[in-house]
């Protein structure tokens, strides 16, 4: 016997189980769920993109300063 926990979606706080959707509803909330990862993804990446660009920036200053201390 499988325990097999029912799958529910939760939509302006209203739950909906999964499997009393129309194919079309379950297409829709793969669609959401798809783009709900990409745009984690995306989150990470420009979290990466941010800590990389402030570093150059940061080594942009220091040889700035060094340039300005050696003339």
């Amino acid at each position: 016997m499988t325990d097999e926990k029912e799958q529910v979606i939760n939509i302006d706080g209203q739950e909906h189980k999964v499997a009393d959707l129309t194919q079309e509803q379950r297409y829709l909330v793969m669609q959401v769920q798809n783009l709900q990862a990409k745009e984690d993804d995306f989150k990470f990446k420009i979290d990466q993109v941010m800590v990389a660009k402030n570093h150059f920036i940061n080594t942009l200053k220091d040889k700035l300063n060094e340039d300005k201390e050696d003339g």
